[in-house]
C-alpha cells in the first residue's frame, strides 16, 4: 500500500509541471554558462586572428620569393607606411620589376583577421643599406619593403634586422609608439613573429616577439597605414641611355667604315667567297621604369636593298640587366655584332635600325644618322700603313681607323707593300751610318725580319716594276783602276825622213764606286751581290721582267807584251790622263734561287716609268728634257707595246721623288691618276681619269678633283678611285674624289704624319 501511494504522488507531481523557482534557477544557470562561453570564444578569436594573418602573410611572402626565382626579377613585399611615419598596417603590395617595382598583386587583409601588422625597431636591431635600382626606391618611397632577388635572397633598406633576419610582427593589439621604422612597443596582445632571413627562408614563431616579452595590453582604435595608389605611374617604354658603335666614326666623315678582315688582303682572296668584312659592334645601355626585361632587334637596309649578315641565329636577343659602375645603377645592356655580307661590294652604305621592346609592347627605336649610331659603309679589301713623324708604323683601314701599331723594335719609315699586298717593308736606322731593310706580314702579326743592312749615306733603293726585287745601291769607298795606253811618236830627221814609233804608258785612276745588292722581297733568300765596283746609275728595264742595267769600268786587252807588267788588268784611257772607259752592262735574274745572267743592253728611262697596276702595258712618264726637275716638264701617258703612242696629261713642275714614293700614283683599278704640281707653298693636287674600264685611253683628260693649298704632298687614290688621300703638313686627309669636296683629317688620333702607303 505504501509503495502504491508513493507512485501515485510521483505521477501527480509530474502532472503538476515546473515551478517558478525552478525556472528562475535554470535561467540563472544558463546565463552563467553563456557568460563563460562568451569569454572563452572572445579569447579564442583574439588568438586565432593573428595566427591566421601570420600564416597567410608568411604564405604570401614565400610566394613572392618563388616569383623572384621564377621570373628572374626583383619581387618585393611592400607595406604601406604613410610616408615612413606609421609602423602599423593591414595590407601590402607585391611589386615586381628590375628597374622599378610595378604592382604585381594587392594583399588587402582588412579586418578579416582582427589583427594588425607591426614593423618597427627592437633591441639590437639596425637598418642596413643595400644596392637597389633608383627607380625601385622611387616606387617604394611610401612603403616598408622586403625585396627578394632572383637567387631567392632577401634584403630591406627600411625594416630593422636582427642578426641579418627581418621580423614582421602580427598581433591582435598593441601599445607603444608607431612612428615608422623607429616605432617601439610596450605592449602586444597575442603576438606572432614572421621571420624572413637574408637567404630568403620564411618561418613563423607562435606567441613570441622578436626580442623578449611584453605585457598583453593593447590600445583600442589603432590607426593603420593605408595603401595609396594615386601616384602609381602609368606604364612607360624603354629609354636608351647611350649607344656606342665600333669601329668609331672618324669626325667629319658621313659614315663609319668596315674594312675586310686585315688578314685577308692577298689579291687571290679578294674574289673569294670566304673573305668577310670586319665586325661592327653596337653597345647599348637602356633603362625601363617598368622593370623590363628588354629585348632588341636589329635590321640592316643597304643602298642596294641587301640585308646584312647577322652573327646571331636570329635578329633578336634579350638584353642583360647589369650594374654599371660608371652610372652607379643597374641598366639593361646588350652587345650586338653585325657585318655586311661577304660578297657585298665596296662602298655600299647601310642603315641600321635597332628596336628595344619591353613585355608590355612599348618600344624605343634608334636609327642610323639619328645621333646614336651612324650609317655604315663597306670598304674595299685594302689597308693602309701610316708612318708618324716619330717614325712609328700603324696598320689601319682605309678610313684611318682601327689602327694597329706594328713597330715595336725601333723607329721605321718609308713603308711600302709588296706587289701582291701580302708583305709590308720599311727602313730602320741601325745607327747614324747604317740602315736596315725590314719585312713583315701585312697583318702585322710578326714584328719583322731583316732582309739587308747597308750604309745609310747616299744610298738609293730601286724597285723593279713588280715590286718583287729591290736593288740597294750604296757607296762602297774608293777603288784604284790601272790604265794603260799605246801612243805613237813620229820623228823627222834632218833629211826630212819621218819615222813612227809605238810606245806604251800606264797610270792609275782613283774612282768612287758603288755596291749593288739585289734583295728578293718575297722570300727569305740571302741578298744577291751584283757588283762592288759599279760607277754609274742603276735602272730596271721597263719591258723585260727582272732585268736591270748599271755602269762599270771596262777592262781592255792591250797586247800580250803587257801581261808581265804589274798592275793589270788595264783599262783603256779615254779622253784625258785620268779618264777610263765606262760601259753599261745589263743582267737578268732567272730561276730559283735567282741567278744573274748577262743580257743585251736596253734603253734608259725605266726608273721614270710609273706603271699601271691593273694593266702594266700602260704607264705615265715625266718628260724632263733638260734633266731639271724644278723647270716645267710634261706628264705623258704611254704604252710600252706601242712606242708611237704618247698623250700629254699635264705640264708643270711635278712632285717626283721615287725614294719617298712622292710620285704620280694610279688607283688600283688602273683607271685614274693623282699627281701634284708646284710642290711647296703653291702646291696643287689633281686627279684625272685617263683610261676607261676597258683600259682604252680617253681622248681628253678633265680633272675630277683639284685642291690648291700650301704644303700639300703625296696624293694617292683608293683602290677604286672613290677617295683621294694626301698629306697637308704633317696630317693625312681623305676627300671624296669629286669636284668641290673637302678633306677630312683621318690621322688626328695618331699624331703627326710623315708618310703613308695603300695596299695594292
Amino acid at each position: 500500500m505504501f509503495d502504491n501511494r508513493r507512485a501515485r504522488l510521483t505521477i501527480a507531481r509530474g502532472n503538476r509541471g515546473i515551478s517558478l523557482l525552478e525556472i528562475v534557477i535554470g535561467l540563472v544557470l544558463v546565463a552563467i554558462l553563456l557568460t563563460l562561453t562568451s569569454v572563452s570564444l572572445r579569447s579564442s578569436i583574439d588568438k586565432e586572428g593573428p595566427r591566421g594573418l601570420a600564416y597567410s602573410l608568411a604564405s604570401d611572402i614565400r610566394a613572392a620569393r618563388a616569383e623572384a626565382q621564377r621570373s628572374g626579377r626583383l619581387v618585393g613585399v611592400c607595406f604601406p607606411s604613410d610616408n615612413k611615419r606609421n609602423s602599423l598596417s593591414r595590407s601590402a603590395l607585391l611589386r615586381k620589376g628590375d628597374q622599378r617595382g610595378d604592382i604585381h598583386r594587392i594583399l588587402n587583409y582588412g579586418d578579416e583577421y582582427k589583427a594588425t601588422i607591426f614593423l618597427g625597431a627592437w633591441p639590437g636591431s639596425s637598418v642596413a643599406s643595400h644596392e637597389i635600382p633608383g627607380s625601385w626606391t622611387t616606387s617604394t618611397d611610401n612603403e616598408f619593403s622586403i625585396i627578394f632577388r632572383p637567387d631567392g635572397s632577401a634584403f630591406s633598406n627600411d625594416i630593422p634586422s636582427i642578426e641579418g633576419n627581418y621580423p614582421v610582427v602580427v598581433a591582435s593589439g598593441y601599445s607603444g609608439s608607431f612612428n615608422g621604422a623607429g616605432g617601439t612597443l610596450n605592449g602586444a596582445k597575442n603576438p606572432f613573429t614572421i621571420w624572413v632571413s637574408g637567404t630568403g627562408s620564411v618561418y613563423v614563431e607562435e606567441n613570441k616577439l622578436p626580442v623578449g616579452t611584453l605585457s598583453p595590453t593593447s590600445t583600442e582604435g589603432l590607426n593603420v597605414a593605408t595603401l595609396n595608389l594615386s601616384n602609381e605611374p602609368s606604364p612607360t617604354g624603354p629609354t636608351v641611355i647611350d649607344a656606342k658603335f665600333l669601329p668609331e666614326q672618324i669626325p667629319g666623315m658621313p659614315t663609319a667604315n668596315l674594312g675586310q678582315n686585315y688578314v685577308s688582303i692577298h689579291p687571290s682572296q679578294k674574289e673569294g667567297d670566304y673573305l668577310e668584312y670586319g665586325m661592327a659592334t653596337i653597345e647599348i645601355r637602356a633603362k625601363d621604369l617598368d622593370g623590363g626585361p628588354l629585348t632588341y632587334s636589329l635590321e640592316a637596309s643597304a643602298s642596294a636593298g641587301d640585308d646584312g649578315r647577322f652573327t646571331v641565329t636570329n635578329q633578336e636577343g634579350q638584353m642583360r640587366y647589369v650594374y654599371d659602375e660608371g652610372l652607379r645603377q643597374y641598366v639593361w645592356h646588350a652587345l650586338i655584332s653585325w657585318r655586311p655580307p661577304a660578297k657585298a661590294p665596296a662602298d655600299r652604305v647601310y642603315d641600321l635600325t635597332i628596336t628595344l621592346k619591353d613585355p608590355e609592347g612599348n618600344t624605343e627605336v634608334i636609327k642610323s644618322g639619328a645621333g646614336l649610331i651612324p650609317q655604315v659603309t663597306s670598304l674595299p679589301p685594302a689597308r693602309m700603313v701610316l708612318c708618324s713623324t716619330n717614325k712609328n708604323l700603324y696598320l689601319t683601314n682605309l678610313d684611318g681607323a682601327n689602327e694597329i701599331r706594328i713597330t715595336h723594335n725601333g723607329q721605321e719609315e718609308n713603308p711600302f707593300f709588296s706587289a701582291d699586298g701580302s708583305r709590308v717593308f720599311s727602313f730602320h736606322d741601325i745607327s747614324t751610318t747604317e740602315r736596315e731593310l725590314r719585312a713583315r706580314p701585312a697583318d702585322g702579326s710578326i714584328s719583322f725580319e731583316s732582309l739587308a743592312s747597308f750604309s745609310s749615306t747616299a744610298t738609293d733603293v730601286f724597285y723593279d716594276p713588280t715590286y718583287t726585287f729591290a736593288a740597294i745601291v750604296a757607296p762602297n769607298g774608293t777603288r784604284r783602276f790601272h790604265w794603260g795606253e799605246y801612243y805613237t811618236v813620229t820623228t823627222t830627221d834632218s833629211d826630212g825622213n819621218s819615222s813612227t814609233e809605238t810606245h806604251f804608258r800606264r797610270g792609275s785612276h782613283d774612282q768612287n764606286v758603288l755596291k749593288i745588292t739585289i734583295v728578293n722581297l718575297l722570300s727569305n733568300e740571302p741578298p744577291i751581290m751584283v757588283s762592288d765596283t759599279a760607277v754609274g746609275g742603276f735602272q730596271w728595264s721597263p719591258d723585260s721582267r727582272y732585268t736591270f742595267r748599271f755602269e762599270n769600268f771596262v777592262p781592255t786587252p792591250l797586247g800580250p807584251h803587257l801581261s808581265p807588267d804589274p798592275g793589270g788588268p788595264y783599262h783603256e784611257r779615254q779622253g784625258n790622263k785620268n779618264g777610263v772607259t765606262r760601259a753599261w752592262g745589263a743582267k737578268r735574274l732567272e730561276g730559283y734561287p735567282p741567278q744573274l745572267v748577262d743580257v743585251p743592253d736596253f734603253s734608259s728611262g725605266a726608273s721614270e716609268h710609273i706603271y699601271n697596276p691593273a694593266k702594266p702595258i700602260w704607264y705615265v712618264h715625266i718628260e724632263d728634257p733638260d734633266d731639271n726637275p724644278s723647270t716645267p716638264n710634261t706628264l705623258v701617258l704611254k704604252n710600252k707595246t706601242d712606242n708611237t703612242f704618247s698623250r700629254t696629261i699635264a705640264t708643270g713642275v711635278f712632285e717626283n721623288d721615287l725614294q719617298k714614293r712622292k710620285i704620280p700614283s694610279w688607283s688600283a683599278d688602273g683607271e685614274r691618276l693623282a699627281y701634284l704640281t708646284d710642290p711647296g707653298s703653291g702646291s696643287k693636287i689633281v686627279t684625272v681619269r685617263v683610261l676607261n674600264s676597258s683600259f682604252s685611253p680617253l681622248s681628253s683628260f678633265s680633272p675630277d678633283f683639284e685642291l690648291s693649298e700650301p704644303n700639300l704632298s703625296m696624293p694617292q687614290l683608293s683602290p677604286t678611285g672613290r677617295w683621294v688621300y694626301y698629306l697637308r703638313g704633317n696630317k693625312l686627309f681623305r676627300a671624296l674624289n669629286a669636284s668641290g669636296s673637302t678633306g677630312v683629317d683621318i690621322s688626328s688620333h695618331i699624331g703627326g704624319m710623315q708618310g703613308y702607303v695603300i695596299s695594292p
